[in-house]
């Protein structure tokens, strides 16, 4: 799936009722579930604080 100049439109995504149960826990929490991948780097921070955020998104690649 990393072709150059491909677009992928179906993309399968993550239940929505299992988005929402993730949502509730910590950062941390979901990074060592899920086999610590996924955590940003520790210079980021959000925005102001108490900023939550969880969305499923796909990364594009534009070389």
């Amino acid at each position: 799936m990393f072709e150059l100049g491909v677009v992928y439109r179906n993309i399968t995504r993550a239940d929505r009722a299992a988005a929402d149960r993730m949502a509730a826990l910590g950062s941390a929490t979901v990074h060592e579930a899920m086999g610590r991948v996924g955590l940003m780097k520790t210079y980021m921070r959000p925005i102001y604080p108490g900023a939550h955020y969880l969305n499923a998104d796909t990364t594009a690649f534009m070389q």
